[in-house]
């Protein structure tokens, strides 16, 4: 395979046709057709389903589209790395954070970052495993510090553990859920949950289930802290919280803790990344700042 082959097929992968993919690349659609039917002859497997509409991926499409976005943001980083190391551009490094480690870390980290690197470019994006996972595997991100049960990642990537968190649940204390109350009669309030797979949401769901208990309200489902951080005004929701996120923030703005008599197991909290794809200077040195950072609070 050609890097001119990988670079059409994930180009057709965002545009989602051969004529969009032609002009993205400044090339004529029967030379994009060429460069996608040679890769599947050498590969001698049917990469797409060409349709009237559009064209599709099929299983191996897909699976080799992921290894080329890898391969083409490798090639990226390599040029960017080459490029600081003599002085042409500066440090670039992205990742994702987790809100527990942004609430008590996240200025010092930029003003860090910043000192060291003062030409350098930081993006950073929230830090969750169901959306986290698929950027580290396709090179969108260097790393990402995330709350994660280490046994479920992929074989390719290394988790390095920092520290636990225990989950709690919270309420705005005009609920007065304070007093001790039981699992049961808390699954018969309203729930606002992140429902993704892996998440501490869906990890307590599943522990309450092996104690036969289920949620007997339709939560509601919500995959953002800022959304989440609105509903908690709401007398009547009852959310899941990383305790040293309501010690630092949420108590003082009218939470409380419901006085439950015990915990589900606490989330692992820790840096994740490729195992094999290269990390510049300013990448490891973020890494090893930011797993200061968490031991710390």
């Amino acid at each position: 395979m050609q890097l001119n082959q990988l670079r059409a097929l994930v180009t057709l992968a965002e545009c989602g046709s051969i004529r969009g993919a032609a002009r993205a690349l400044g090339l004529s659609q029967s030379a994009v057709t060429r460069t996608l039917r040679e890769m599947e002859r050498e590969l001698g497997a049917t990469l797409l389903i060409r349709q009237t509409h559009g064209t599709d991926f099929t299983t191996a499409g897909q699976s080799l589209l992921s290894h080329a976005r890898l391969v083409l943001a490798t090639m990226q980083r390599a040029e960017e790395d080459v490029r600081r190391l003599t002085g042409q551009v500066q440090a670039n490094v992205r990742m994702a954070i987790t809100p527990v480690l942004a609430a008590f870390s996240l200025r010092r980290l930029v003003a860090d970052f910043g000192a060291r690197y003062p030409t350098g470019s930081l993006d950073m994006d929230i830090g969750f495993m169901l959306t986290t996972l698929p950027k580290l595997t396709e090179g969108h991100l260097d790393f990402a510090v995330i709350l994660a049960d280490s046994a479920t990642l992929p074989s390719d990537m290394t988790f390095v553990k920092v520290r636990e968190i225990q989950m709690i649940p919270v309420a705005n204390a005009s609920a007065e859920l304070s007093g001790p109350i039981s699992w049961e009669d808390l699954a018969k309030r309203r729930w606002a949950i992140n429902p993704s797979p892996a998440s501490a949401d869906q990890a307590l769901l599943d522990w309450l289930g092996r104690r036969g208990i289920q949620l007997q309200q339709v939560p509601v489902y919500c995959r953002s802290p800022y959304l989440l951080s609105i509903l908690s005004e709401a007398d009547d929701i009852v959310e899941l919280c990383p305790e040293p996120l309501y010690r630092k923030q949420l108590h003082a703005h009218g939470m409380q803790a419901i006085g439950v008599p015990d915990l589900p197991p606490p989330m692992q909290m820790g840096v994740v990344y490729l195992t094999h794809k290269p990390r510049s200077e300013p990448v490891q040195w973020l890494i090893d700042a930011a797993i200061r950072m968490a031991g710390r609070f």
